[in-house]
């Protein structure tokens, strides 16, 4: 989506370089339309509209997420594919990995907003381009054609005009390194239009490992365990009123904690009850921290 985004703006701006309507017709359906509407806005709008898969996939990852089950399934996997050493390493990473994809798609509208303005903006600005040059001759060609028409049949006067107005002489090139070079609008050429490529995937898996990696230190673990032990702080009990938060560190912390409540590991477990409160700012559902037996 990316890369048709770039291509469309491309497109726009190529549009400054076409000297005839017949470049701008050319440009449009012999390139434009075939390479990019037919074979990829089309469908993209269509067949394979993101959209309609959108609400699938998110339901499907929080699905995934509250279920500990099918969490400890996928993460057994992992495990025996190597993909993790631990179990508390894979159960972290899948949670990151999970609300990332659900991130990417709950934004996707905005990234179809903008290919769709860039593509009306592109098609008006090919319209505009073409109806200007229908009624305007801009070339050197044009300007000739009506020097000599308004003086046709009158060498005289033709003579005169140019004699008056205009310094005619030959130029020559001494070699290939000369220091000016007659500049020559028609010719540069519009190549093909560039691939749309499968992106590295070696690349990405390496970024999003580097980024998964950054947040497990941020939050690990025993970063969690430890935010809980101090919110607690000896108590047997604790209650949503009695939690105080800081930041919004401290939030994401607390959202963590209660996701892990499940495993038995753990030396705490939430009980939830009716209604929500206000905790410095921050809305969280009224629950209490209780401390499991020795």
């Amino acid at each position: 989506m990316k890369t048709l985004h770039n291509n469309i703006r491309r497109y726009h701006q190529s549009l400054n370089e076409y000297v005839t309507a017949n470049d701008v017709l050319r440009g449009h359906f012999d390139e434009y339309k075939e390479l990019i509407m037919d074979r990829i806005y089309h469908p993209l709008k269509t067949l394979d509209s993101v959209p309609r898969f959108k609400v699938p996939i998110i339901k499907i990852m929080s699905d995934w997420l509250s279920s500990l089950e099918i969490r400890r399934k996928i993460a057994s996997q992992a495990i025996r594919r190597g993909k993790y050493k631990s179990m508390d390493e894979a159960m972290d990473d899948l949670i990151l990995k999970m609300g990332e994809i659900s991130d990417i798609y709950e934004g996707i509208e905005s990234m179809l907003e903008e290919i769709d303005r860039k593509n009306a903006a592109y098609t008006r600005a090919s319209i505009e381009k073409m109806q200007y040059l229908l009624n305007t001759d801009r070339s050197i060609k044009g300007k000739l054609a009506g020097i000599l028409s308004a003086v046709a049949g009158e060498p005289a006067r033709l003579a005169e005009l140019l004699a008056g107005g205009a310094d005619l002489c030959r130029q020559y090139y001494i070699d290939e390194q000369s220091l000016y070079v007659r500049s020559n609008k028609n010719g540069r050429k519009e190549g093909k239009p560039l691939k749309l490529e499968e992106p590295d995937k070696s690349a990405g898996e390496n970024a999003v490992k580097d980024f998964l990696e950054k947040a497990k230190r941020l939050y690990s673990h025993q970063k969690i365990i430890a935010f809980v032990e101090r919110l607690m702080a000896g108590k047997h009990v604790l209650n949503s009123p009695e939690i105080r938060l800081s930041n919004d560190e401290d939030f994401i912390l607390l959202i963590l904690a209660v996701l892990k409540k499940s495993e038995k590991v753990l030396f705490y477990q939430v009980e939830f009850e009716e209604g929500y409160h206000n905790c410095g700012g921050y809305t969280i559902p009224h629950m209490r921290f209780v401390r499991r037996e020795n």
